[in-house]
């Protein structure tokens, strides 16, 4: 890379702080935009932790809202600098204990006396 040129992801991440809130962004770009791979994109869409995307009569294309995607990426800003609070980083015992257990045999707990 020449020394003027910039990478396609901080192009791209200048570009999306332009475009107007109806613009559309494809799951390539929302990948790029969150340093993503886009099959991890194409999970987190699966899982729901991504906000619902544009269906286009007639597409297959999955694609997203720039404004939607400024929200959600707001939110989620919000989330991440409460979650570092001393008091919302501690966990009890109680919390621990009804949380789901995972499919298969139940882990050996090392005692040590």
């Amino acid at each position: 890379m020449n020394a003027g040129t910039t990478s396609p992801i901080i192009d791209f991440r200048e570009k999306f702080g332009r475009l107007d809130g109806h613009a559309t962004v494809t799951i390539d770009e929302l990948a790029q935009l969150l340093c993503r791979t886009r099959r991890s994109v194409e999970v987190m869409r699966f899982n729901g932790q991504l906000p619902p995307s544009l269906a286009i009569p007639g597409s297959r294309r999955v694609c997203w809202l720039v404004g939607t995607i400024r929200t959600w990426l707001g939110e989620l800003g919000g989330v991440a600098q409460d979650s570092t609070t001393p008091a919302s980083l501690s966990i009890s015992k109680s919390a621990l204990s009804e949380q789901k257990r995972g499919p298969g045999r139940p882990r050996k707990l090392h005692v040590v006396f």
